[in-house]
């Protein structure tokens, strides 16, 4: 397993964050749900004609994740309900 080292503008701090492997769902099983999520409901849907349509339909799907959309592990209730 990889490490990732960011070098904060000081040069002194650092962040040291374990990187998953490609391929290896099992290593990082929510981000790997997320990203099928993203891809199914999103990503699969339109062919995107210019990055401002594609930031917007991002934007706008992403607010709607963590707003309306339920979330069955939580009692199905939308993320921003739980804060």
């Amino acid at each position: 397993m990889g490490v990732l080292f960011c070098f904060f503008a000081d040069g002194q701090a650092t962040y040291n964050a374990n990187v998953h492997q490609p391929g290896k769902p099992a290593q990082n099983a929510y981000i790997e749900r997320f990203n099928r999520t993203a891809r199914e409901e999103l990503l699969s849907l339109d062919l995107f004609g210019s990055i401002e349509k594609a930031q917007y339909l991002a934007t706008d799907w992403l607010w709607s994740y963590n707003n309306q959309r339920p979330n069955t592990a939580v009692g199905g209730v939308p993320p921003r309900a739980l804060l």
